[in-house]
């Protein structure tokens, strides 16, 4: 079983992801036990990267706590959270995620040198070669 999030149009930087599950004794073993992370820049997972397999403990029947995983920062917009098994001892049709989350900043853009800059040096150039040329004319 697979769940695909969308973390938005620009690229983040993730290195975190933070999971609720159910914690009550019937649908609390309906909660993921073992799954993989995988990041991708596009919705198709052309070339994805793995983030982790990770395993979720069952929990003790109360509030729904949050269990949190980390992972080597990546630049990701999409993630694929690939379910392995939960707490009924394999992969039975119910399935219980209360809600997850992803720890991320904007991904730092290119920074490119302006144009501007290339046209004031070379207008600074060209200043001190008509200065130069005035200053050897005036000897």
């Amino acid at each position: 079983m697979r769940r695909l999030y969308k973390l938005g149009e620009e690229k983040l930087s993730i290195s975190r992801f933070a999971l609720w599950g159910q914690a009550d004794p019937i649908w609390g073993r309906a909660s993921i036990n073992e799954f993989t992370l995988f990041s991708s820049l596009d919705e198709d997972f052309t070339s994805p990267k793995t983030l982790g397999q990770f395993s979720a403990p069952l929990l003790d029947p109360g509030p729904v706590p949050v269990r949190t995983f980390e992972f080597d920062t990546v630049e990701a917009r999409y993630v694929r959270l690939q379910i392995g098994s939960n707490h009924f001892g394999g992969m039975s049709p119910v399935l219980s995620i209360s809600e997850v989350a992803f720890e991320g900043t904007p991904a730092a853009a290119p920074v490119t040198e302006p144009a501007s800059i290339l046209l004031l040096g070379v207008g600074l150039a060209g200043l001190l070669g008509f200065g130069r040329r005035k200053f050897i004319a005036n000897r």
